[in-house]
Order: structure tokens, then sequence, then C-alpha cells
């Protein structure tokens, strides 16, 4: 079976943390969105982050401040899909692209 696609990029690299009976049902999943919720926390989603993924493709349940972070410093315009925009995830989303401003609340546009 050719496995493509985001899901397998990171799903490689973390597949000895999913129990066994689990294994089966990712083979069909091309996006992490996709996963059962039991599957995905803070840890596979920060791996996927690491691996490409974006924010918008992290279930809401994991849009951590860890995973927000992460996705941020990797693109700024993550900041639109942040549940929680607090002032250092603010400035981490500038600073790796002027153009997130756009995302950041207007009461705290006035301290970055």
């Amino acid at each position: 079976m050719k496995r493509s696609g985001h899901l397998w990029n990171y799903a490689e690299n973390v597949i000895d943390y999913i129990p066994e009976n689990m294994r089966v049902m990712i083979e069909e999943v091309e996006r992490i969105e996709d996963l059962p919720e039991e599957m995905t926390d803070e840890e596979i989603c920060l791996e996927a982050i690491e691996l490409g993924c974006t924010l918008k493709e992290v279930p809401e349940q994991c849009r951590t401040k860890d995973v927000c972070l992460e996705a941020v410093k990797k693109n700024g315009f993550a900041l639109e899909y942040a549940p929680v925009k607090t002032l250092e995830l603010c400035i981490e989303a500038v600073k790796q692209c002027k153009h997130a401003t756009m995302f950041v609340p207007e009461d705290l546009k006035d301290k970055l």
C-alpha cells in the first residue's frame, strides 16, 4: 500500500506509540483530523506540527497552548486557528510573519 499525505509523514515516526489494535484504523486515514479522538493527544499533535501539519488540521480539542505556539512559530498565519490568542502567541506569530497581525485581537495590537 502506498502511504502518502500529512498523516503518514509523521505516523510512521510515532507508530510505536499507537496501540496495536488501533494501528489498522490509521491505514485508511490521510489527515490528522480524521484520526479517532482517542488517538489524538498533545504529543501526537506536536509531532504532526513539527512534521508539517497545520494548526487548521489539528483537532480543536488538541489545540493547546504548546501546540498553538509551535504552529505559529512555523507559520504565523496559524494564529487564525488558535482558540486563545495570548500576547506570547501573538508575538511569536508576528515574529514569524508580520502579516499575522490581521489575526491579533485589537486589545493586544498595541502591546506588540
